[in-house]
């Protein structure tokens, strides 16, 4: 499974490794307001807000349509695109009565630069949204929460990995995680085991080439559904970000983008590529010696 790193190629697995975030702060508060006396003005309008919460992602559903339609395989996976025009369904569907933000992990204080920078290159792909302030985010879109951030150093290396603990708060009774309400067998995809890919590479005629690919920010081009934009907020420096595309420590990112992925498998084997297994975004093509 990927990492959200800014640069370098992802890890296969990350974990905060870092103490739990103890306290939670709520959003919004109420308090007595001091008298002021009336003043006369002229009225004066707010502009609307815009709502953060968008279908953000790199692909082109109208021109994948078409291609699977070529193809003549669009009946299975038109629920992918789907998903690529109004956003997936990531299962964060479970209801938020009050706003909540976490406190990030205390590895984040390891390398806060390399965090702000995450953030101005997501933003820049429009996968973050604007920083706002927590009550004039939850004045926009209502209640919402946040999971904390944590950093994963990656061996041998100075480069970090940014992770959102999704799974925080752990086994809580009074308070859920996002992840405890993810089924991750909802959320099914296909994976090229090494057994079947060393027998693959072995029953290979001689004359054979073979070649290695992954997607670039695999699970980030795939886009949420706005509706659970609520439940992948993140938290920094004061400010809220709405996260828009799925993320890594999400428990059904792996499945979510599965399908993506076990979609272009499909289009590359319709065209008449292959032998080809794929590991989620890690993919190895086979050429025989009889294909052009």
């Amino acid at each position: 499974m990927p990492c959200l790193a800014l640069t370098e190629k992802r890890s296969a697995s990350a974990g905060p490794n870092t103490a739990a975030a103890s306290s939670t702060v709520h959003a919004s508060t109420i308090t007595d307001a001091a008298y002021a006396p009336a003043v006369t003005t002229e009225p004066r309008h707010a502009l609307p807000q815009t709502d953060p919460r968008q279908v953000v992602t790199p692909l082109d559903p109208d021109k994948v349509e078409m291609k699977l339609r070529e193809l003549g395989i669009l009946a299975q996976w038109q629920h992918v695109v789907d998903g690529l025009r109004l956003g997936f369904d990531v299962g964060a569907s479970a209801p938020i009565p009050q706003s909540l933000q976490f406190k990030n992990h205390s590895s984040t204080e390891l390398a806060p630069d390399f965090i702000d920078s995450y953030i101005l290159q997501e933003q820049a792909a429009g996968r973050y949204s604007q920083a706002f302030n927590p009550d004039n985010l939850e004045g926009i879109i209502g209640a919402f929460r946040t999971s904390p951030l944590g950093l994963v150093p990656k061996p041998g290396s100075s480069k970090f990995c940014l992770i959102q603990d999704m799974s925080f708060p752990h086994n809580d009774p009074l308070m859920k995680s996002v992840n405890a309400s993810i089924i991750s067998d909802d959320f099914p995809t296909e994976w090229g085991t090494f057994a079947q890919t060393s027998e693959l590479i072995m029953d290979l005629p001689p004359g054979s080439l073979a070649a290695t690919f992954d997607i670039s920010a695999a699970y980030r081009i795939t886009p949420v559904i706005p509706s659970q934009q609520n439940a992948l907020c993140i938290f920094w420096r004061g400010k809220i970000y709405v996260d828009r595309a799925v993320a890594f420590g999400l428990r059904s990112s792996a499945g979510v983008f599965g399908a993506l992925a076990d979609m272009l498998v499909a289009i590359y084997r319709a065209s008449g590529f292959g032998p080809l297994k794929k590991w989620v975004d890690d993919f190895l093509v086979i050429r025989l010696p009889n294909q052009q």
